[in-house]
């Protein structure tokens, strides 16, 4: 029975009418036959999808809200030589699709807000609440991991593996560590657990509370060390608690060491600094430097501790 307006009857409609236009509706309500408006059930239940655009929300409580052949399912999938697994199997339950086109869930509450060929989950385990925000052929593998944008074309993804792991963006990089962190930047990889990467290219961090900050082909593979920026400078070995603050293949293999900056600067002795260019170390707990210019120097030994350096007349001497 069509719906009885004011407009085609001419008058005003009598009670009966009134009554039978919400009989009408609420049986569409309640069969959901003849909804034209945008979105219908999806397969399972308590989900939703549009009605074009080839989208498909598979799972219960899972929502699609628009775009162009996403899906959130269960199964299906496949995989891709460069981008890594595309989802195959799993569950879904509870995840959200905004918009976008080729989008896939195949983790429980996950989220992909737009963008294309972005996914979440993986065929090896059930993921748990990752997200995409955006961008092109991102992944947010890992259980609360974050991919919020970047990549590009074909194979210029960011794949957020780690549980809990975050890519804010940049193209081609992977935050495989335990709650590990990509800001941005090209081709970068944080594989150790709660390393950070703040962005540069094919910077690497590979053991835990290690850090990145910038630079072109740093690598940071040992635990509590750091690298501020530079190219080609590396912390390696058994130098835990480690710094580098710049400059260009300077290299440290002990712990407790550090390096200011300069150039082919070579430490292999613990607890020993490096501040110039061309040095390598030899021997523990030493400051090494090119040249010394020591500006101000006391006058006198009066109130100075063991050790200190004064002027003597113009000679040095210690206390």
């Amino acid at each position: 029975m069509p719906l009885v307006t004011r407009q085609s009857k001419g008058s005003p409609l009598s009670f009966e009418e009134m009554d039978g236009n919400l009989t009408y509706l609420q049986s569409l309500a309640e069969s959901g036959s003849g909804n034209t408006g945008p979105f219908e059930t999806g397969s399972a239940c308590y989900s939703i999808q549009p009605k074009t655009g080839f989208n498909v929300a598979g799972d219960s409580l899972s929502t699609v809200s628009g775009g162009f052949k996403n899906t959130i399912t269960g199964s299906g999938g496949g995989s891709c030589s460069c981008c890594g697994p595309i989802p195959s199997s799993g569950s879904a339950y509870g995840a959200t699709i905004g918009g976008g086109l080729y989008n896939t869930i195949s983790g429980n509450y996950g989220t992909i807000a737009g963008g294309q060929n972005n996914s979440v989950g993986t065929c090896a385990c059930i993921t748990q609440g990752g997200t995409v925000g955006g961008g092109v052929n991102n992944s947010a593998v890992g259980s609360g991991s974050t991919v919020a944008g970047g990549g590009s074309s074909f194979c210029e993804y960011n794949i957020a593996s780690g549980f809990n792991s975050t890519i804010a963006g940049g193209a081609r990089n992977t935050a495989s560590g335990f709650a590990s962190f990509i800001g941005g930047g090209y081709q970068n990889s944080a594989s150790g657990s709660n390393g950070i990467i703040g962005g540069g290219e094919l910077n690497c961090v590979s053991q835990f509370y290690s850090t990145v900050v910038g630079g072109y082909n740093n690598s940071a593979m040992t635990a509590n060390s750091s690298i501020v920026g530079g190219q080609f400078n590396c912390i390696s070995g058994i130098a835990n608690d480690s710094f580098i603050g710049g400059g260009s293949n300077n290299i440290t293999g002990s712990q407790f060491t550090g390096i200011l900056g300069g150039t082919n600067n070579s430490v292999n002795h613990c607890h020993s600094m490096v501040v110039g260019s061309n040095i390598t170390t030899d021997r523990i707990c030493t400051t090494f430097v090119n040249n010394l210019s020591i500006k101000n120097i006391p006058l006198s030994p009066a109130g100075l501790p063991a050790g200190s350096v004064w002027n003597d007349g113009g000679t040095l001497k210690i206390v």
